[in-house]
Parts: C-alpha cells; sequence; structure tokens
C-alpha cells in the first residue's frame, strides 16, 4: 500500500515538473525546438537565413527537376532504378558523371569591391632629380632615366632631354599645360572733339579720257609713256 501511494506521488510530481517547464519554454522539453533555438542564439542572424535556406532544398530521394532545389546538389535519375525518375541522390555534391541535372544551388554573390582611387599626376616638384634612381623617363626632371653613364643601373641621367641615342627608357615627362595667353587690352575711346579731314573722290567710266586724270600727259605720264588715250586698257 505505501508503495503503491509512493509511486503515485511520484507520477504526479513529474507530470506538474513537464508542465511548468512547458509554460517556461524550457529547452528540450514538451516540443521545443532546442536545435533552432540554439543555433539562432551561436550563428546569429546570418546563420538563421542560410539554415532556412537549406531546409526550403529538398532533402534525399525527394523528387526533383534540378540540382539547385536539393540539399544533397544533385538531381539525378542514375539509382532510380525502380521507376526512372529525378530525385535529389546523396552521390557528395554536384557531379555531371553521376547524371547530375541543372546545377548546384548558386552561391551568393560577393559584395563589389569599391574602385581603386586614380592616382594624381606627379607635379613638377615630385620628379626625381639628377642621378637618383629611376625606371622611367618620366619619373626624372632631367626628363631622361638611362644606365648608360651609371654602370648599367637606371638613373636620372642629365644628357638634355629624352634621348633614345642615349639609351633613355619610359617616355619624358608630360609637358606642363601652356600659360594662356592673355586677351589683348580693350582700345580706349578718344576724349573729346574728332578731328576734321579732307576727302575727294573720283567716279570713273568705261571710255573716259585720260587727259581728266591729272598727270596723265606728263613725262612719265600714262599717255606719255604706254600710249594710252582712255582708262579703258587698265581695267
Amino acid at each position: 500500500m505505501n508503495l503503491l501511494l509512493a509511486a503515485t506521488l511520484l507520477l504526479a510530481s513529474v507530470a506538474n515538473i513537464n508542465a511548468d517547464a512547458a509554460d517556461m519554454m524550457v529547452p528540450g522539453l514538451r516540443g521545443v525546438d532546442t536545435a533552432d533555438a540554439g543555433a539562432a542564439a551561436a550563428d546569429g542572424t546570418g546563420a538563421s537565413h542560410s539554415r532556412r535556406q537549406l531546409q526550403n532544398l529538398l532533402g534525399d530521394w525527394a523528387f526533383c527537376t534540378s540540382s539547385s532545389q536539393c540539399q544533397n546538389q544533385c538531381c539525378s535519375s542514375k539509382y532510380s532504378t525502380s521507376d526512372g525518375r529525378l530525385k535529389c541522390t546523396p552521390v557528395g555534391g554536384f557531379k555531371p558523371s553521376e547524371g547530375c541535372v541543372g546545377g548546384p544551388p548558386s552561391p551568393s554573390p560577393p559584395s563589389p569591391s569599391p574602385p581603386s582611387p586614380t592616382p594624381p599626376p606627379p607635379s613638377p616638384t615630385s620628379l626625381k632629380g639628377d642621378w637618383q634612381l629611376c625606371s622611367s623617363s618620366n619619373q626624372c626632371q632631367n626628363g631622361c632615366c638611362s644606365s648608360k653613364y651609371s654602370g648599367g643601373v637606371l638613373k636620372c641621367t642629365p644628357v638634355g632631354g629624352f634621348k633614345l641615342s642615349e639609351g633613355c627608357v619610359g617616355g619624358p615627362p608630360s609637358p606642363s599645360p601652356p600659360t594662356p595667353t592673355p586677351p589683348p587690352p580693350t582700345p580706349t575711346p578718344p576724349t573729346g572733339g574728332g578731328a576734321r579731314a579732307y576727302v575727294t573722290y573720283h567716279n570713273y567710266y568705261a571710255g573716259e579720257p585720260l587727259t581728266n586724270v591729272a598727270c596723265s600727259d606728263g613725262r612719265y605720264g600714262l599717255m606719255t609713256r604706254w600710249g594710252y588715250s582712255t582708262i579703258d586698257p587698265m581695267v
């Protein structure tokens, strides 16, 4: 009798503990998904997202149409001898030799890296002086990087600018942009009243006698020297 009473009380205590644990959401009791809860706490948001994606994929031997639908990454009919249908086949990943069709799940694209900044062109003050080590003539103030006079070592060699005959390598420094020419000064308008001038003109016409033109009959005139009588030969 005492043993039966003790067993009854023990069962009642266990039932109460399970009920309290379920109300308090204790992991591992009353159907609480302890694996998901612990993984989410340990892995963070990124791991939970990856796990949900994996759960959305099909398991082994589930019907499929592409390997990208399968957790095992292979949708094949090679081992479906009973019906010959495509199934998620566990062959160790996507292997065309195992008849896997489609493609494996696409990995997340990497974040694009920002473009490298363009280095500024060297200023004249940053160019190297005479006999400094160099690799190209555009690094030298004297415009020539050569090993001709430095025992085979490239140095900024003062030979009067870039000269291929002196062994200059690379190219000469980029020329500085020319200084723009200032615009001409605006002429100053004259001040005060204008000066007076005397102007004459003559309206010539075809067949006009040269006797109407001054000095045409003089010693060196057109009539005397050339024998012209009208202005027509000169038109």
